[in-house]
């Protein structure tokens, strides 16, 4: 079963880039997986529940486009090789499928 912690946890792109960038993709790798825990902590019973919901949802997915840009900055950096920005791409794309998925539910369910 795949965890964003593991992203930083086996992820030799720390070694290679400067500590700040690094700390970045850590950073950020955290919040998507605290912001999706906060989002799944939310019970929906008004809308004011929904709102901050849909905010962490949405939090979560915006570090994903910002873990993103890091991880392409450290490929032109430290000279990674495309297979293997490719990889943790596509360990990146499920993710943010499943959260805008559940976030279009979610707003179908209580908006709708």
């Amino acid at each position: 079963r795949f965890s964003l912690y593991s992203f930083c946890k086996y992820s030799f792109i720390s070694s290679f880039v400067f500590p700040v960038l690094a700390k970045n993709i850590y950073s950020e790798t955290l919040a998507i997986c605290n912001y999706t825990n906060r989002a799944n902590k939310v019970f929906v019973k008004t809308r004011a529940d929904y709102q901050l919901r849909r905010e962490f949802q949405n939090k979560a997915i915006s570090e994903i486009s910002a873990l993103r840009k890091d991880i392409e900055r450290a490929m032109e950096v430290c000279n990674i090789p495309g297979k293997e920005i490719d990889y943790w791409e596509g360990l990146l794309e499920p993710i943010e499928e499943l959260l805008r998925n559940w976030r279009n539910s979610e707003f179908e369910k209580y908006m709708g």
